[in-house]
């Protein structure tokens, strides 16, 4: 149901396996019905089709070996052989250029522009070596790319906002300014306040990501990877390039006394 259906309909309750969206298992029968009442009805070929390809989408990470990544560079090598030539071995190595491309696939960021990838690998890596901080840098690097995997027609965005308190507690944190962690209820908390701005946003025909400050986006993707299905979460330096960002929803924190719960003496 899209938010537009007049009435229920009768059928088996369930979950769509891919994005984790309330469904009704019908007859074929009843397709014509379903149709004038207002739901979406998908074939069963085409669900098994999506949850599939999902499926391969989140473990492709996992499936970029050594050799791969060897190989990658070779064909590079071939037009541009010199970013190849000053990032591997004197700047990083192959398990490190590894690492980073693993990072960009778990969150579904294509890989085939490896010139710029290499680029600002090269630019950075001198300096920084925590492979998960380069990865943040090659995100903004491909800020353009992103923005389009993500905008609508018009090249807008549509944004579940993070609360900038929340944002503020969470970068306090990380960089122990204070001692405290998130309290064990905590993350549960945001975890189904992402979802529940999720379904929202789907309810109103959008495909929504989650926004967040730069210093913080990656401890949020964290947070919210056990999602099904995960919600991509993108910094506001990444959607630069956007026509609009159209804020769909929060994770907020409601109340001082909530903010207070949230964190906890480590």
């Amino acid at each position: 149901n899209p938010g537009t259906a007049t009435e229920e309909i009768q059928g088996i309750r369930g979950k769509d396996p891919t994005f984790g969206l309330p469904a009704v298992w019908i007859t074929e029968a009843q397709k014509t019905e379903a149709e004038l009442l207002g739901y979406t009805v998908v074939d069963p070929i085409s669900v098994l089709v999506t949850h599939l390809t999902e499926t391969i989408r989140r473990d492709q990470a996992e499936l970029l070996t050594r050799e791969d990544v060897q190989t990658l560079l070779k064909q590079l090598e071939e037009t541009n052989p010199t970013v190849v030539k000053e990032l591997v071995p004197d700047v990083l190595t192959m398990g490190g250029v590894q690492a980073v491309l693993q990072d960009l696939l778990s969150e579904r960021i294509p890989i085939k522009n490896l010139p710029a990838i290499l680029e600002a690998l090269a630019d950075h890596g001198r300096k920084i070596k925590d492979t998960h901080q380069l990865t943040e840098l090659v995100r903004q690097r491909l800020g353009r790319l992103i923005t389009e995997l993500h905008a609508d027609g018009e090249g807008r965005i549509h944004a579940i906002i993070v609360d900038p308190e929340l944002e503020s507690a969470v970068e306090q944190d990380l960089l122990g300014q204070k001692p405290a962690t998130l309290s064990p209820g905590a993350l549960q908390r945001i975890q189904s306040s992402a979802s529940e701005a999720y379904a929202d946003a789907m309810k109103q025909g959008v495909e929504p990501v989650i926004l967040t400050r730069a210093s913080v986006r990656r401890t949020f993707a964290e947070m919210l990877s056990g999602l099904d299905p995960r919600i991509p979460v993108l910094s506001y330096n990444e959607v630069a390039g956007a026509s609009e960002v159209r804020p769909v929803g929060q994770i907020a924190i409601s109340s001082a006394s909530e903010r207070d719960e949230l964190m906890s003496v480590a």
